[in-house]
């Protein structure tokens, strides 16, 4: 099972900076291998006041210590998630896939039936004229759009 760092530390979740430092060098100091020779259980709880500081010692480890628990090194990675894995958003920390050609069609019917990804944003740029940087140039105005026809009605009291 994970242990806790704050407990490892002998300290509450909301421990200022300067009161982790002091828990950690004196457990250091208590269970220090030199000072316990031979004696493997010091050694153990050596380490893990160790490693204990070495996350809530930092504050961008402590963070996440917080935020995701004992597992947070091997949340997920590679491609900006801490631990170097995948994204822990499936099933069991199964990477979660999607792909969006099925989810808007790809022009083979199916959800997005009668057009392909690319044709979902053409819908939103559809009678806008070129992109900027276009044929009229960075600076390039665009044509006031048309005002449409004025509405009457009349209202009986």
């Amino acid at each position: 099972m994970p242990q806790d760092y704050y407990e490892t530390l002998g300290v509450k979740r909301d421990a200022s900076d300067d009161a982790i430092s002091k828990a950690y060098r004196d457990m250091a100091r208590k269970h220090h291998p030199d000072l316990n020779p031979g004696d493997a259980k010091a050694k153990q709880k050596f380490q893990d006041v160790q490693l204990a500081f070495e996350v809530l010692g930092n504050k961008e480890k402590r963070a996440k210590y917080d935020r995701f628990g004992p597992g947070f090194e091997s949340m997920g990675g590679g491609q900006g998630w801490p631990g170097g894995g995948p994204h822990p958003g499936g099933p069991g920390g199964a990477p979660f896939n999607v792909d969006l050609g099925d989810l808007f069609g790809n022009g083979r019917g199916g959800a997005g039936a009668g057009g392909s990804f690319a044709d979902l944003f053409k819908q939103f740029s559809a009678g806008r004229g070129p992109a900027p940087g276009g044929p009229r140039g960075p600076g390039g105005s665009r044509a006031a759009p048309a005002r449409g026809a004025d509405m009457t009605h009349e209202i009986t009291v």
